[in-house]
């Protein structure tokens, strides 16, 4: 018998530590290779996240935490199983669409605050043989200085299959999540920490016990 989708709504807010860069590789049009992303909120600029990028950084660090509880699967093979499923169950795979959406996550500042800690930083193209930097290959990049947070949802319905387990491998990884955006190479994105404000799963998921009982054993 099919049980009936089970759904699962996740709010959570973040704030980085220092520079980051949320563009999508796209110039203004003018002297700016890399802009940042704005979004238009009630006749306001705001900044924020994509949640295409909130998806792929998170399906990252939720396979590297299953990956973590390998020690566990070992002496369990019920807890390998579910492991295995865990991530394309919660993000989707190539016949199988995600079962989650993430929203935008919203910078909660004014505009003119996101405005005034907006910067411009330049880099070069490095030739990967020699080491180099390649000629004529000058970069310049938007990025914005750390102030107020970022607020987003992740919301969907779970089918038949180890929703529980998987229910507790996303908070944690969401909880464990340390850079977002681009150029995270030199140390940007970097994330000073990730709240989760609310859980509501239908079936009464005691997410808090399961989740510090997984985070003990990662």
């Amino acid at each position: 018998m099919v049980s009936k989708p089970v759904h699962v709504e996740v709010r959570y807010s973040l704030m980085f530590e220092g520079v980051y860069q949320t563009g999508d590789g796209s110039g203004s049009g003018g002297i700016i290779d890399r802009a940042m992303r704005m979004r238009r909120i009630d006749g306001h600029e705001t900044l924020f996240v994509p949640g295409s990028a909130l998806k792929g950084a998170l399906r990252h660090a939720t396979l590297q935490f299953c990956h973590s509880l390998d020690s566990v699967a070992k002496r369990d093979p019920t807890a390998n199983e579910a492991c295995v499923k865990i991530v394309p169950y919660l993000f989707g795979e190539a016949t199988k669409a995600e079962a989650l959406r993430f929203s935008d996550a919203i910078h909660s500042g004014s505009e003119s605050d996101q405005r005034e800690r907006l910067e411009l930083r330049t880099g070069v193209q490095i030739d990967r043989k020699t080491g180099a930097a390649v000629e004529d290959h000058l970069f310049i990049f938007e990025c914005a200085h750390p102030s107020g947070l970022f607020t987003g949802t992740i919301e969907g319905y779970l089918a038949d299959g180890p929703h529980r387990e998987a229910v507790t491998c996303l908070l944690v990884a969401l909880s464990k999540l340390r850079a977002l955006g681009s150029r995270r190479s030199v140390g940007w994105g970097n994330i000073r920490q990730v709240d989760i404000t609310s859980v509501k799963v239908e079936d009464g998921y005691d997410w808090k016990k399961e989740a510090l009982s997984l985070w003990k054993q990662a």
